[in-house]
């Protein structure tokens, strides 16, 4: 019975943080272009965060759906250094790499704040602010068009008020709605 106790004990941590943790938002996403006095609507934002804590990272895969009918995709993943309050951004595709902070305790934070570089045919520049409160998340996103010789020119301001969703809620909706 002891050596059951003593696995247990030393065994059974590994395999609760084994499993990655996964939370859903979903919002409205609004943009303010730099000509324009007010922010108007933009899409749906969709989000699926994943954390592993056990490999210090956390990947964030969105679906924007804009009100034009077309729909982008982003996976970004942010590896953390140091004492878990700082970024290193980057996909797999190699179109997005940045640095980012974070505040608040570990795999609790509340405010993350990123500067990302979009490699595309013209280089963009994407300064991000994400607060969370309970389980709502406040985006805000400025986005800068680079010039060659490195001048930076405001293109305009994305934001988003998403929630924090329960995907099983969601799927046990769209199960019995097509029975």
């Amino acid at each position: 019975m002891k050596k059951w106790c003593v696995f247990l004990f030393f065994f059974l941590p590994a395999f609760a943080f084994a499993n990655p943790l996964v939370e859903y938002y979903i919002g409205e996403m609004k943009a303010q272009m730099c000509e324009e006095e007010a922010s108007e609507h933009y899409g749906f934002l969709f989000l699926k965060r994943t954390f592993f804590p056990y490999e210090n990272r956390f990947v964030d895969h969105c679906l924007i759906s804009s009100r034009d009918g077309e729909t982008l995709e982003l996976k970004q993943t942010s590896e953390l250094k140091g004492d878990l309050h700082e970024t290193i951004l980057s996909d797999e595709q190699g179109l997005i790499s940045g640095k980012g902070e974070l505040i608040g305790f570990p795999w609790e934070w509340t405010h993350l704040q990123e500067k990302l570089h979009l490699n595309i045919e013209s280089p963009v520049e994407v300064e991000v602010n994400n607060t969370i409160e309970r389980d709502t998340m406040f985006s805000m996103a400025s986005v800068f068009t680079l010039e060659s010789d490195g001048t930076r020119i405001y293109f305009g301001t994305f934001s988003a008020k998403l929630y924090r969703v329960d995907i099983e809620v969601i799927e046990e909706f769209f199960h019995e709605s097509f029975e």
